[in-house]
């Protein structure tokens, strides 16, 4: 970020408040650590800075942070005097948290901040009555000065016409059936964060999911808070957290039982989806498809894997997939003890594979590696590859 020419008010964090912060219903503008805006509530201001050799770090290592909020919705207003706090992460615990104030201008500089134990902030703002949040990089000796902007944008009540960019789906075979892991790109392309319609019920409903009605031990992942922010409605995984412009990830998964050897995942449209994709271990046996394509076997990074896929979908478009001959992959997957390979959706880039027979030691590490790989794009770019072949940032949250 360019300096500003206009004065900037500088604040120096001599006095701090320590203790539990609350946990924030925030959007994570680029948070790409993927850190949880929650503390160890035994830390707070004044805790000695640990290091791992037990010496005690140099206290004149300082360094600064200049904030800037701005208006991301056209023609409102500018941002000028607004509350700021800026939580200051190590190791996933917060050890300091700073609260300051904008200038007229919407900026403000933080200086001499000790950065001889190296720490990532993570800047919150409220605006209209939601919460607004973006991390920054890690600070240290090397990296003492950082430039953070906070976009905030105007809340309407008004539904934007959102739809999902991409839609993967990652199967991972149970001793109890399939766990599916989904993971979207929802765009909102107004300019304006949506706070969602009234639904008869005490919260805001926005996005929402249709899951397969045999589904359970539903799990949910990043774009996700906990379920105090979304709800379970008849077939609909519900979220409550406003919508911010632009894209958002959501990831969520959940467990399809098996039934005599046999596992159908219907597919349903929660919205228009541009591209669609299932991707499954090679060593999964498929039988019916509908509304989908037998992409074959695909290259993802260093692993392989089977893909199917689909091109538009309208709202309410349908397609399924079933597996069979699931029995002896969930006798492999039972005596290895790998029962809930990958129940929780934020963690399955880390869920290591099965060390069972050949015929399971792979799917859950497969699996994994793919959802690791979101991330950097590979699977995006097998999906683009395979519908041309056929054709020729941040969430906000909930008002308090």
């Amino acid at each position: 970020m360019n300096a500003p020419s206009a004065p900037m008010s500088t604040f120096h964090p001599r006095t701090r408040r320590g203790g539990l912060a609350a946990v924030a219903l925030a959007a994570v503008l680029g948070v790409s650590s993927g850190l949880c805006a929650t503390t160890n509530p035994q830390q707070g201001g004044g805790i000695p800075w640990p290091s791992r050799d037990g010496a005690k770090p140099a206290e004149n290592v300082t360094g600064s942070l200049s904030i800037r909020v701005t208006q991301g919705t056209p023609g409102e207003p500018a941002i000028g005097v607004i509350d700021v706090a800026v939580d200051l992460y190590h190791r996933g615990m917060v050890l300091d948290t700073i609260t300051t104030q904008t200038d007229e201008h919407g900026v403000v500089i933080l200086e001499q901040l000790p950065i001889a134990m190296p720490v990532r902030p993570i800047v919150k703002v409220k605006f209209q009555e939601l919460d607004y949040q973006i991390g920054g990089g890690m600070m240290d000796a090397q990296h003492a000065h950082q430039d953070i902007e906070v976009v905030c944008y105007a809340a309407s009540e008004v539904p934007p016409p959102w739809k999902i960019q991409t839609r993967h789906l990652m199967i991972t075979p149970e001793a109890a059936g399939l766990r599916v892991t989904e993971v979207m790109m929802v765009e909102n392309p107004d300019h304006r964060t949506w706070i969602g319609v009234q639904a008869g019920g005490p919260k805001r409903n926005t996005t929402a999911f249709v899951l397969p009605a045999e589904a359970k031990d539903v799990q949910l992942g990043r774009g996700f808070h906990k379920w105090c922010c979304s709800t379970l409605i008849g077939d609909k995984l519900v979220n409550h957290l406003p919508l911010m412009p632009d894209t958002s990830e959501m990831m969520f998964s959940y467990l399809v039982p098996a039934k005599d050897g046999t596992v159908t995942l219907d597919i349903t449209a929660p919205s228009t989806v541009d591209a669609t994709m299932v991707v499954t271990p090679t060593m999964l046996e498929t039988g019916v498809l509908q509304g989908l394509n037998d992409g074959g076997e695909q290259a993802m990074g260093d692993i392989k894997a089977r893909v199917y896929s689909a091109s538009a979908m309208a709202s309410g478009g349908r397609a399924s997939i079933s597996f069979v001959n699931l029995a002896p992959v969930a006798a492999a997957m039972g005596s290895s003890g790998d029962t809930n390979a990958n129940t929780n959706a934020n963690s399955a880039a880390t869920t290591p594979a099965s060390n069972s027979a050949d015929s399971s030691e792979s799917s859950s590490g497969t699996v994994a590696k793919i959802v690791a790989g979101i991330g950097g794009g590979a699977i995006l770019l097998v999906a683009a590859a395979i519908l041309i072949r056929r054709s020729g940032r941040s969430s906000a949250g909930m008002p308090s």
